[in-house]
């Protein structure tokens, strides 16, 4: 198999042609130039040395919080294991119709049924939809 021809050709280095001739080409290829940037302006000297250096300097205040009724960061959730079961297919049915009509996943439902039999459920494992990033504004 052969390879593909290349679309740039390689150029040996050092090059037997000037600067000016380079230049010339790109012009009348339509090759945009290189511009070198203006150097910032130099800082003006303060002519009076001895004024006197201001009375007093404040820091600046803190920015000032904002109270909200969510907390901007959520617990982390406990490490992950997959768990597979095999379920009769009405049943896998019935819990795939109602996860898509209440939007929900169905790890979701599993763990408010162990939830609701007596099984610890932390509430940072307990979200409807795990797949999105909690505060995300959601579909209605």
């Amino acid at each position: 198999m052969s390879k593909p021809a290349p679309h740039f050709r390689p150029i040996n280095v050092p090059l037997d042609v000037s600067d000016e001739a380079l230049n010339a080409l790109g012009d009348r290829l339509g090759v945009p130039a290189l511009v070198r940037p203006e150097p910032p302006p130099a800082p003006k000297a303060n002519t009076q040395s001895a004024s006197p250096p201001p009375a007093t300097v404040r820091p600046p205040e803190p920015p000032k919080t904002i109270e909200t009724s969510v907390p901007l960061q959520q617990p982390a959730p406990c490490p992950q294991e997959k768990l597979t079961i095999e379920l009769p297919a009405y049943l896998t049915q019935a819990l795939r119709r109602d996860c898509a009509e209440r939007r929900v996943t169905q790890r979701y439902l599993v763990l408010q049924g162990l939830q609701a039999i007596g099984y610890a459920v932390d509430a940072a494992d307990l979200v409807p939809d795990h797949r999105r990033p909690q505060g995300r504004a959601g579909r209605s």
